[in-house]
Order: C-alpha cells, then sequence, then structure tokens
C-alpha cells in the first residue's frame, strides 16, 4: 500500500499541473487520487438520480421511461470532450434545476 501512495506521489509531482505546485513539495497534500472520467452514461445515471428526488415537480411521477428521457435531455447538455465529460457531474444539479425546479419553501 504505501509503495503505491509513494509512487502515485512522484507520478502527481511529475506531471500535469501539480508538478510546479507547493502543495506537493511542502506535502501539504496527505493524497492524491486522480478523478476517473465518466462518459454520457454516467452523467445520465447522475441527471436521472437528481430527478428522482425532483418526479413530483417534473411531472414524471413514478414514470422511469419519462425520468430516463428528461436526463437523457440532461445529459446532452454537458460539455463531452470526445467520450467524456468534461465536469463529470457537478453541473446536473444545475441543469436539473432548469428542467425541475426545487421548490424551496416545501423543503423548510
Amino acid at each position: 500500500k504505501q509503495w503505491y501512495q509513494r509512487r502515485v506521489a512522484i507520478t502527481a509531482g511529475n506531471s500535469g499541473e501539480l508538478k510546479h505546485s507547493s502543495l506537493i513539495s511542502r506535502y501539504q497534500l496527505d493524497a492524491f487520487i486522480p478523478m476517473l472520467p465518466l462518459e454520457k452514461r454516467h452523467v445520465q445515471q447522475c441527471a436521472e438520480e437528481q430527478l428522482k428526488q425532483r418526479r413530483n415537480k417534473c411531472g414524471c411521477g413514478d414514470d422511469p421511461s419519462c425520468i430516463s428521457t428528461r436526463a437523457n435531455e440532461i445529459a446532452n447538455q454537458i460539455d463531452y470532450s470526445g467520450r467524456f465529460s468534461r465536469s463529470g457531474c457537478k453541473k446536473i444539479s444545475t441543469k436539473a434545476n432548469l428542467v425541475c425546479p426545487l421548490d424551496r419553501k416545501s423543503e423548510l
């Protein structure tokens, strides 16, 4: 386990944006965990989860095909670099609010 952490730290320190970072040189990072890129199907799964939380506000109820269709619309609005999403699922909540806004009054 230690050899892996050391190897990752060396690799992180020798490549990319972290190469010249003081975070590495000052040992302010405890661990470096690379982000795995998400494909469109993963982004759509994130969108489906967000829409399930808002199902009554979307007019979908428990209809899985309605939720899937709206999730696909959201996933199509995300920027992709080739096969992978540039932002992962970060923007899904904002996009879901445009399709099915949460009623903040009912949450309070």
